[in-house]
C-alpha cells in the first residue's frame, strides 16, 4: 500500500513518455499520409498510366526542386502551387525522399 502512489506515478510517467515519443513506424506512416495527396493525381508507382506523370522512383533532388518551385509559385500551377504551399520544407523533403525510394 505504501508503494501504490509510486507505482501509479511510474505508470503515468511511462504512459506520457510512450504517447509523446514518435516511433519509426509512426514517422513512416506520417510521410505516406503526406504523400497520399500526391498519389491522388500521380498514382502510387512509376508505371502510372494516368495523364499526370508518376513520381515513384524519380531522383529525390529533382522531386524536391520541383516541389520547392511550386511552393514558391514558379511555375504558378493552380493545383500544385496551392498544395505545395501547405507543406513545410521538411514535409517536402520527406515527400521527395519517400517517392524516390519507391521501386518500379
Amino acid at each position: 500500500m505504501r508503494y501504490l502512489g509510486l507505482i501509479a506515478g511510474l505508470m503515468a510517467g511511462g504512459m506520457f513518455f510512450a504517447c509523446t515519443q514518435p516511433t519509426l513506424a509512426q514517422a513512416e506512416t506520417d510521410v505516406s499520409v503526406l504523400a497520399g495527396t500526391c498519389t491522388n493525381c500521380h498514382g502510387s508507382n512509376k508505371n502510372w498510366k494516368g495523364v499526370i506523370p508518376g513520381l515513384a522512383g524519380r531522383p529525390e533532388p529533382i522531386l524536391l526542386g520541383l516541389l520547392k518551385s511550386y511552393k514558391a509559385g514558379d511555375p504558378n500551377a493552380t493545383v500544385m502551387s496551392r498544395i505545395a504551399r501547405g507543406y513545410s520544407e521538411d514535409d517536402l523533403q520527406a515527400i521527395a525522399n519517400y517517392y524516390s525510394k519507391i521501386k518500379k
